[in-house]
């Protein structure tokens, strides 16, 4: 089941161990997200950034396993977690012989499935439980603050807590938004929301919100298994004072952006970037991205080390049209030698620190305007210097 709490408890795991130091208990601890759509090679770049190997671009999976043998062959004891395992993992096609595991290594997975346990020959099989009502409750009231035992509130609380099924990521996440709300209507409305009916909602608009979503996030997996809204298409940031990243947000609702077309930021103070990526994810269905009024914003997307040795597609093979204003301190929008295929619309104001755009003979094509100030047009890096010319009768000044 999702949002059970499977990721976290082995994440609370990983964070326990790597305290207690090295010589302690492991010499190397290895965390790999699987997910659903996963495969050998994926598994193999984050075992090898875990590890600290440098990948050579265009290395094949056979060449990788024995690299990751020969590295494990140098560890007198390692513990390995897979997390989020949909199916079987050939653990020796990675390069984590089972030998090698019986003898000096331990070996943690989290599953929706116990089939997938067994296939995985694991020796000790833990089902994690959803929370008793009590627990449930307890979780609630932490999240909803005292509110929720006020008089008039707490018989609506308690429906409201029961519909999240004793779920950690539904209590945690129906709480935190009735944090503060004591107006009866609010909770009734809330009332007629099952946590199931998350799944069809298109919008997300967090609006003039000061939460510390770092410290709520604590002991938390990096990508939680459960997403909260899977049909998420709208995604509007306003005023959001304390969150540095969009990850950040994510790590509550386990967002995965598989059908998000519209992301929209503004004035949100501490903002850094929007995402820290995986090693090949891709936003296939964004449209279009708007930032504006930022100051601390310095980049776009955090890119993992394993990345930066792949030839992956683009982050944003569709996205038509950015919109970026007012973002003093941002200097790069992609990779050095990305370029978004399909982008139309650059729109570029008051962010002197950008230098380069991701264009070149291959997507100019599909340009139909550029907009900023001249100067900033006059100092932009080119590939190609005819991909300026080309592109100038299509720069217009505000």
């Amino acid at each position: 089941m999702g949002g059970i709490g499977k990721t976290t408890l082995v994440k609370n795991l990983n964070n326990e161990l790597e305290q207690r130091g090295p010589a302690r208990d492991f010499g190397v601890i290895i965390w790999v997200t699987v997910s659903k759509e996963t495969s050998v090679s994926r598994i193999q770049m984050q075992v090898a950034e875990r590890l600290k190997m440098e990948v050579g671009m265009g290395q094949s999976e056979e060449r990788m396993s024995v690299r990751l043998h020969e590295r494990l062959r140098n560890e007198k004891r390692f513990l390995l977690i897979l997390d989020d395992v949909w199916e079987a993992v050939d653990l020796d096609l990675v390069g984590i012989p089972r030998q090698e595991i019986s003898s000096r290594g331990k070996i943690v997975i989290t599953s929706r499935s116990l089939d997938v346990c067994r296939e995985m020959e694991t020796q000790v099989d833990l089902k994690v439980e959803a929370l008793n009502p009590e627990e449930a409750w307890n979780l609630f009231c932490e999240r909803a603050g005292e509110v929720a035992l006020e008089e008039r509130i707490r018989p609506i609380a308690k429906v409201v807590a029961n519909e999240c099924d004793g779920l950690p990521l539904a209590i945690i996440v129906v709480g935190a938004s009735m944090r503060g709300k004591s107006v009866v209507s609010r909770w009734e409305t809330q009332n007629s929301i099952r946590y199931g009916s998350f799944a069809s909602l298109k919008v997300l608009r967090i609006s003039d919100c000061a939460d510390n979503f770092q410290a709520s996030t604590s002991g938390c997996a990096d990508a939680p298994s459960f997403d909260l809204l899977p049909n998420l298409e709208v995604l509007y940031l306003l005023q959001v004072h304390e969150l540095e990243s969009i990850s950040d947000l994510s790590k509550i609702l386990g967002l995965r952006f598989s059908k998000l077309r519209f992301m929209i930021i503004q004035w949100c103070d501490k903002f850094k970037g929007l995402l820290r990526l995986e090693e090949n994810q891709t936003l296939e269905n964004i449209k279009m991205v708007a930032v504006t009024n930022c100051q601390m914003l310095e980049r776009l997307f955090e890119y993992p080390i394993a990345r930066q040795h792949m030839d992956l597609d683009p982050i944003l093979p569709n996205l038509e049209t950015v919109r970026l204003h007012d973002l003093p301190n941002l200097e790069n929008l992609c990779g050095d030698d990305e370029c978004w295929p399909n982008l139309q619309v650059v729109d570029v104001q008051r962010c002197n620190g950008i230098k380069k755009l991701p264009l070149n003979v291959q997507n100019r094509e599909t340009i139909k305007e550029i907009r900023g100030a001249r100067e900033w047009w006059e100092q932009l890096q080119w590939d190609c210097e005819d991909t300026k010319v080309q592109l100038q009768n299509r720069f217009r000044c505000p």
